[in-house]
């Protein structure tokens, strides 16, 4: 994307997000989000 963007400028383009915090914050979000559903099905299935 960026060599491309370096050949082929454009007054309208979008910049492109930083690759290592945009997947540590996915990251952090897919894993809590997964821990709280497992847990709220923890709490209405009961332990086994």
């Amino acid at each position: 994307m960026t060599a491309k963007r370096s050949v082929k400028k454009s007054e309208n383009d979008v910049p492109v997000p930083p690759l290592l915090k945009t997947s540590a914050l996915w990251g952090v979000f897919l894993g809590v989000s997964s821990n709280t559903r497992y847990q709220e099905c923890n709490l209405w299935i009961g332990p086994e």
